[in-house]
């Protein structure tokens, strides 16, 4: 029961992660390599983060071109954002496969499915959305979620175990 459990809580992650990416987050809106860009770059910046018909990718691809026409120092730290948003994605992904290695084959199955979605960066937040309510309209995941104990009962589970 603890190895579905550590697949939802999986899950949660991965949903957090990708809302992270999400075009609500405040932080992401201004990062520190625009404080020095002109505010017509910071404006298109924002209308690109904001554009929900972009993939991640897609972004990616209109920020880079955006940057070519900034400063150096500019340049510089959107590279440096860029090679620290890899390491912390990277980071991420590694603690994911960690945990979810101990999962029995349905709960893994299910959680390779999600992350497979949130981790693909050719999707549109709204493309990723539907594809994941696809999955969590599958028998295999309403199963897998059934036979998961909320934390609360497991809870309980364990405090009558330990009297």
């Amino acid at each position: 029961m603890h190895s579905k459990l550590a697949c939802l809580v999986g899950i949660v992650l991965l949903v957090q992660f990708s809302l992270q990416q999400s075009t609500d987050d405040i932080e992401q809106v201004y990062p520190s390599f625009l404080e020095s860009a002109s505010p017509e770059t910071k404006s298109k910046y924002e209308t690109t983060i904001l554009n929900n018909n972009l993939s991640k990718n897609g972004r990616d691809a209109v920020l880079d071109a955006l940057v070519e026409n900034e400063s150096d120092e500019v340049k510089s730290a959107y590279n440096e954002y860029k090679a620290m948003n890899f390491e912390l994605e990277k980071e991420m992904n590694d603690k994911l496969d960690l945990a979810s290695g101990s999962l029995d084959s349905d709960s893994k199955k299910i959680f390779d499915q999600i992350k497979e979605v949130i981790l693909n960066k050719d999707l549109t937040m709204e493309q990723a959305q539907s594809k994941i309510d696809e999955i969590q309209n599958t028998d295999e995941y309403k199963e897998v979620v059934k036979n998961t104990p909320s934390p609360a009962v497991e809870s309980s589970d364990n405090a009558e175990e330990n009297t």
